[in-house]
C-alpha cells in the first residue's frame, strides 16, 4: 500500500511540474500562446495579452516563458537559468550595459482589438539597433503566430526612438497608432450592478437618470448625474473630468468604441445586470435582484449622515500668499489652502518652477456678507427646505438654482471690500488682467475632489464688462451650479455648511502649453512613475474638444534610487493631435518638470496633512495643474489637490 501512494504522489508531481510548464523554445501556435500568456505589468493600453521571452546572448537560445508563474524576466533568469549575480547586477548587464550582454530581455504584446503581435522592450532597456536585429532573427524563427502580420516592435519611449528608429530590419510603431487602434480602455476599474441604458450624447441633461442605471455614451459628456456604471465609446485621458468623476464616486467607467452598437451590450439592454471593469475587458452578465439591492444599500448606508464643513466667516482682509495654508480651508477654502502649501514647497525645496504672480485670496467673509446684506440666505433656506421635492424633479431644481444664481449676480457688491480688492490690484498685480478662481470648503480636498464643479472668472481692472465686482460675483454665485450642488448632495454634505472664498492671481493668455500630472503611476501600482497629460496652448486636458488628443506619457524621474534614477525616461502613450505628432515638451522639460512635482509632493506627503501618510509614499497622489508660458518656456504650478484613483 505505502508503495502504491508513493507511485501515486509520484505521478501527481510530474503531472504538476507539466502543468506549470516554465518555458518552451518555439510558439507554433496560438493554444500555446493562450497557455503561457499573462497581463502586462503596465497597463496603459486595454484588451492586450503579453507572452514574456529571455534570449540567451551567449547560447544563442531564445526561451519564451510562462507570463503566468513569471511576472517578471529577471525571476525566471534566477529560478530556472540559475542565475547568481543578484538583482542589482542583472538590471545593470541586461538593461543598461551595451557591451556585457547576458540576455535580451523582451515582451511580445497581442492587441486583440486590432489583431496585432508587437514586441516592447522595458523602457529602461538601452538595446542597440544590431541587437535587435540579432534577437529579432531569433523570433522570426520560432514565434510562428505573427503570419502575414509582421510582428512590429514598440517605440515606447523618446529615447529608444531615437536610437532604433530606421535603424533595425523589424517594423516600428509609435504608441499613438496603437492608441488610435484599440476598441477598449478600461478607465476605473471595479464591479457594480445596475439597469443598463442606452443614452445618446445629445440628451445626456435631460434625461432622467437614476443612481440605479448603467449608461452606455456615444460621446463624452460634460457632466453625469450620480449613476451606477458608464461605458462610453470616447477615450478619454485618466486625468479628464468625467473619468475624475468616476472615480471620486467610485463608479465603474470603461471606453469601448463599439457599444453603441454591439450584441453583448445590447442584449442586456433595459436589464439588471452586474458591470464590471476589469484591466483586459468589461463583463456584462444578469444579476440577482438580492444581491443588487444589497449592494445600492450598502452604497447608500455610505453617504447617508450628513457631513458638516469646517467654515469661519470671522476672517477679514485680503489673505497674502504667505497667509496662505492648509489650516485655513475653514477660512478660505482647499484651493486658495493648497495654494498657499503650494508655495511653500517650491521654496522650502529650491524648486525652479513659480506659482502664478500676484497671488492673494478673498475669505469667506466676504461671501457671507454679501448674501446677509443682499437677503440671499433666505433663497437658499427655500431651496432646501424644499430639496426632496426638488431633487425628484430635476428641471424645478435647476430652475431655482438659476435664480438664485442671478439674484446673486446682480445684487451690489460692498462698496468697501470691492475698493479694497481693486485698490490692492491697483498696487500689486503684475498685470490689469487677473483671474479669480473658486475656493470652496467643499473642493480640492482629501476624499472630495470637486474638479470641474465650480466657476472661474476673469476680472480686468478698468474693463466695462469684464469687471473685477462681476468676477467675483460670478464665482460666489457658482456655489450654486446645478452639478455642484447634486455632487454635495450625493455625498452627504450639508449645503449650509459649504462657503465660497476666491484665489486670485494673474492669468496667461496665449500659453504655450497647459497641462495635469498625477504623481504615481496609474498604471503599474506601486512602481515608480508620475503620469503627464499635456496640451498645445490653451485647449483644455481635461476637457479637449471632440477627436482632440493630447501627450500622454509617464515620467520616471521622481525616483532616488534605484535603475530608474538619472536615467532620464520618458514613456508616451499618445502625442498630441494638435502639434503633428511631435512631443509638446522636450524630454529635458519633462524630467525638469517631474523633479518640480517630487518637491511638490514630498512636502504634502510629510508636512501638509497626517491623513496622507495612511498611504504608501508611492501610492500617495496629488492632482497638479501647471502652465508652460512665454519665450523662455517657464513653468508654473497653478493648482494642487488630492487625487484618489
Amino acid at each position: 500500500m505505502q508503495k502504491l501512494l508513493f507511485l501515486l504522489f509520484i505521478l501527481l508531481s510530474v503531472t504538476y511540474v507539466s502543468a506549470q510548464q516554465t518555458h518552451v523554445h518555439e510558439v507554433k501556435d496560438r493554444e500555446l500562446f493562450d497557455k503561457f500568456k499573462g497581463l502586462p505589468l503596465n497597463n496603459k493600453f486595454g484588451q492586450v495579452e503579453a507572452l514574456k521571452l529571455v534570449y540567451d546572448c551567449r547560447r544563442k537560445i531564445i526561451y519564451y516563458i510562462n507570463s503566468k508563474t513569471y511576472r517578471y524576466h529577471r525571476t525566471f533568469c534566477d529560478r530556472v537559468l540559475n542565475y547568481k549575480h543578484g538583482h542589482s547586477t542583472f538590471n545593470d548587464r541586461n538593461y543598461h550595459s551595451t557591451t556585457h550582454r547576458e540576455y535580451y530581455l523582451a515582451t511580445i504584446n497581442y492587441f486583440k482589438g486590432q489583431d496585432r503581435y508587437v514586441m516592447e522592450f522595458s523602457v529602461l532597456d538601452e538595446i542597440l539597433p544590431e541587437q535587435v536585429d540579432e534577437l529579432y532573427a531569433k523570433v522570426l524563427e520560432t514565434f510562428k503566430l505573427a503570419g502575414d502580420k509582421e510582428l512590429q516592435l514598440l517605440l515606447n519611449t523618446s529615447k529608444i526612438e531615437k536610437r532604433i528608429e530606421g535603424k533595425v530590419k523589424i517594423k516600428t510603431i509609435r504608441p499613438d497608432e496603437l492608441y488610435a487602434g484599440q476598441l477598449y480602455q478600461p478607465l476605473y476599474k471595479k464591479a457594480t450592478y445596475g439597469y443598463l441604458k442606452k443614452v445618446s450624447i445629445d440628451s445626456v441633461e435631460t434625461v432622467q437618470l437614476q443612481h440605479t442605471d448603467i449608461v452606455i455614451i456615444n460621446g463624452t459628456p460634460d457632466d453625469l448625474p450620480p449613476i451606477a456604471g458608464v461605458i462610453t465609446t470616447a477615450f478619454q485621458t485618466p486625468l479628464s473630468h468625467i473619468n475624475v468623476l468616476c472615480q471620486n464616486r467610485g463608479t465603474p467607467i470603461a471606453a469601448y468604441k463599439d457599444a453603441w452598437e454591439d450584441e453583448r451590450c445590447a442584449k442586456f439592454l433595459g436589464k439588471l445586470v452586474k458591470y464590471e471593469v476589469r484591466a483586459e475587458d468589461f463583463t456584462l452578465e444578469l444579476a440577482i435582484e438580492s444581491e443588487a439591492k444589497a449592494y445600492w444599500a450598502a452604497n447608500a448606508q455610505k453617504r447617508k449622515q450628513a457631513i458638516q464643513l469646517r467654515v469661519d466667516t470671522s476672517t477679514r482682509g485680503l489673505l497674502l500668499l504667505g497667509d496662505l495654508g492648509f489650516d485655513k480651508i475653514k477660512k478660505v477654502g482647499g484651493k486658495a489652502a493648497n495654494f498657499g502649501e503650494l508655495y511653500k514647497a517650491l521654496s522650502e525645496y529650491g524648486a525652479t518652477a513659480r506659482v502664478p504672480e500676484g497671488a492673494f485670496a478673498i475669505p469667506f467673509y466676504y461671501y457671507n456678507q454679501h448674501l446677509n446684506e443682499n437677503g440671499l440666505k433666505a433663497k437658499i433656506h427655500a431651496i432646501l427646505a424644499n430639496r426632496d421635492s426638488l431633487e425628484a424633479d430635476s428641471e424645478q431644481l435647476k430652475l431655482a438654482l438659476k435664480d438664485l444664481r442671478d439674484a446673486i449676480k446682480k445684487a451690489p457688491i460692498n462698496k468697501e471690500f470691492l475698493r479694497m480688492v481693486e485698490e490692492h490690484l491697483k498696487k500689486h498685480s503684475p498685470s490689469p488682467r487677473m483671474r479669480f478662481r473658486s475656493s470652496t470648503n467643499a473642493e480640492d480636498l482629501d476624499g472630495f475632489n470637486g474638479a470641474g464643479l465650480y466657476s472661474s472668472k476673469t476680472g480686468i481692472l478698468g474693463d466695462t464688462t469684464k469687471t473685477v465686482e462681476n468676477a467675483i460675483r460670478k464665482v460666489w454665485a457658482s456655489v450654486w451650479n446645478y452639478k455642484a450642488y447634486m455632487e454635495r448632495s450625493y455625498f452627504g454634505i450639508d449645503h449650509n455648511s459649504v462657503a465660497m472664498g476666491i484665489l486670485v492671481h494673474r492669468s496667461f493668455p496665449n500659453e504655450t502649453a497647459n497641462g495635469v500630472a498625477i504623481t504615481k503611476h496609474l498604471y503599474r501600482p506601486k512602481n515608480a512613475g508620475f503620469v503627464i497629460n499635456v496640451q498645445k496652448g490653451e485647449t483644455s486636458v481635461v476637457e479637449p474638444p471632440e477627436g482632440v488628443e493630447c501627450d500622454q506619457m509617464i515620467c520616471y524621474s521622481d525616483t532616488e534610487k534605484g535603475s530608474y534614477v538619472d536615467r532620464d525616461l520618458v514613456e508616451y502613450i499618445t502625442y498630441s493631435s494638435l502639434n503633428n505628432g511631435k512631443p509638446i515638451l522636450t524630454t529635458e522639460e519633462v524630467v525638469r518638470l517631474t523633479k518640480q512635482l517630487s518637491k511638490i509632493k514630498r512636502h504634502f506627503y510629510m508636512k501638509v496633512n497626517k491623513n496622507y501618510r495612511k498611504y504608501k509614499y508611492k501610492e500617495f497622489a496629488l492632482d497638479i495643474e501647471f502652465k508652460v508660458y512665454g519665450k523662455d518656456r517657464r513653468i508654473y504650478i497653478k493648482q494642487v489637490r488630492p487625487f484618489k484613483g
